[in-house]
């Protein structure tokens, strides 16, 4: 009596499983740019009039741009006024000038808006890879 087993599978799981790291870090990395730019989108649309700041010349809000590592993405803005803007302002400044400024938060509510989508993306995309490996 013989017993003849196919492999054929087998070959086929083998191979999916060693293309899946790979393949697996390029669809993050993809993730990664698509939720810098919606992030770059939504602080944009959040610092465009209340309840964040308003906007006079436009200038501010295109400052936003975003810095990518390895797992991450980070939105920046360079301009002097930002950290004021986002977190408001009480006391004198080096000039002697007396602020009272409120926070506008606008950067902090869309990057909870974001990390939801992202997230939500996040947990989706292994058995995305896994069927398109």
């Amino acid at each position: 009596m013989e017993i003849k087993i196919n492999q054929s599978g087998l070959s086929a799981l083998t191979r999916k499983l060693s293309n899946f790291p790979r393949n697996f870090e390029k669809a993050h990395d993809d993730l990664l740019d698509e939720t810098g730019l919606d992030l770059v989108k939504t602080t944009k649309e959040h610092a465009s009039g209340r309840p964040g700041p308003n906007i006079v010349t436009g200038q501010y809000a295109s400052a936003f741009y975003t810095v990518r590592h390895k797992w991450s993405v980070e939105i920046r803005n360079d301009s002097p006024q930002s950290k004021r803007l986002e977190h408001g302002y009480y006391g004198t400044d080096s000039l002697g000038r007396v602020y009272h400024q409120p926070p506008f938060p606008h950067i902090a509510p869309a990057r909870a808006e974001v990390m939801v989508r992202y997230r939500e993306n996040l947990r989706e995309l292994p058995g995305k890879v896994w069927r398109e490996t």
